[in-house]
């Protein structure tokens, strides 16, 4: 992906050696359910002002791509990078992303504007990085960059280059991911109670695991991944399998025989096995009703913290082995934080004027990782009395 997302032309064996060597160690450890609480201590507090300076400036209605996207995409950057990260880049990087499949596939597009985007992204990221500064976070990701870049002799637009392209990785999918929950919650109503009043019921009342709001984002990921927010978790998951689009490949290390119902496929070393993630995710057989939203779809699993609601079943929209996305943790907690601060403080409707109601977004025809969509949905939002928090 370095050429089409970051335009790489040369030097393409080295970068990506550095990414697989260098950075992924990097990212596996610091991403860690471990290690998590420390690098994520800003987000919360961060995505909140970001939701509350973007829901003061839209009165009548506002994008849902924008309003769940754009604060997460900024309250992810500076709990990695710090606030000296060029973190007003969402729009380029928005343009970048939806220009992706086109590049990928080689479909005939007109390429300036996202290309214009990428390159603007890329500057203000090498400024970062020539700066050297990195403010108001656990600098150890930020810096463990930094370092990398150095010892290994990578100049400042190369290094830029890998940034883009881990952010990508790391924004792309997520952002398109907490687009549709809302989407899918939006289209269900009874569905959208049964979160919020989940989430109600985490917050408040004798049951409640967290006081008020203040302490639910002060909280770390750990203390989320509680049977309290099982429905939303569920919610997340089922979203992740009906939306995602990857392909999981892996080549063979030696002879084997590849069982297929009552027969099986003789597999020869060194040949490439192509799994059909969407296949496996629309199997009635596995998953009754497949291709309906159930929000409580994985709820009745047994709740284990630390395992994924998923475990024991074809689940692949997060990968699976050595090559599970290193990522996992902070998504599922990035989505659910979005997802409680707009419930909790929101009423939130589709815009009667603007969009159908209760309907899902038409699919775009051209899409990698997460289904991207045709449409926007406008969103109206009133807020909920008991919803504030403090200054």
């Amino acid at each position: 992906m370095f050429r089409v997302v970051a335009g790489v032309r040369t030097n393409y064996a080295r970068l990506h050696d550095i990414m697989i060597h260098k950075l992924f160690p990097l990212v596996d450890k610091l991403l860690s359910r471990r290690s998590l609480g420390q690098i994520t201590q800003p987000f919360g507090r961060v995505l909140f002002s970001q939701i509350k300076k973007l829901t003061q400036t839209h009165i009548q209605a506002v994008s849902l791509v924008q309003l769940v996207q754009e604060p997460l995409y900024v309250a992810t950057n500076a709990a990695l990078f710090g606030s000296s990260f060029p973190l007003d880049t969402y729009k380029d990087f928005r343009a970048l992303d939806k220009s992706v499949p086109y590049r990928f596939s080689r479909l005939p597009f007109w390429y300036w504007p996202s290309s214009c985007a990428r390159e603007r992204v890329l500057a203000q990221i090498g400024d970062y990085l020539r700066r050297g500064e990195v403010t108001d976070c656990d600098d150890r990701f930020a810096y463990g960059f930094m370092e990398a870049f150095k010892a290994n002799d990578i100049q400042v637009l190369d290094g830029s280059r890998l940034v883009l392209t881990f952010l990508w990785g790391l924004h792309s999918n997520t952002m398109s991911t907490s687009f549709w929950l809302f989407a899918f919650l939006l289209a269900d109503t009874d569905a959208l109670e049964q979160v919020r009043a989940e989430i109600d019921k985490a917050v408040e009342g004798k049951e409640g695991k967290f006081t008020d709001l203040d302490m639910l984002l002060a909280a770390d990921p750990d203390e989320l991944d509680d049977p309290c927010f099982v429905t939303l978790t569920s919610a997340i998951m089922e979203t992740m399998r009906l939306t995602a689009l990857h392909a999981a490949v892996r080549v063979a290390v030696c002879d084997f025989d590849l069982k297929q119902g009552d027969g099986s496929i003789p597999i020869k070393k060194g040949e490439y096995v192509w799994g059909n993630v969407r296949a496996a995710h629309m199997d009635e057989n596995i998953y009754p009703y497949a291709h309906k939203f159930m929000v409580d779809r994985f709820a009745g699993r047994l709740y284990r913290k630390g395992r994924l609601q998923t475990d024991g079943q074809p689940f692949l929209s997060l990968g699976g082995g050595k090559h599970i996305c290193k990522g996992r943790w902070l998504a599922i907690y990035e989505i659910k934080v979005v997802a409680i601060i707009l419930l909790r403080l929101f009423d939130i409707s589709s815009s009667p004027e603007k969009s159908p109601a209760c309907s899902l977004p038409r699919v775009s025809e051209h899409s990698i990782g997460v289904i991207h969509t045709e449409d926007d949905i406008l969103v109206q939002l009133r807020p909920r009395q008991h919803g504030s928090i403090s200054e």
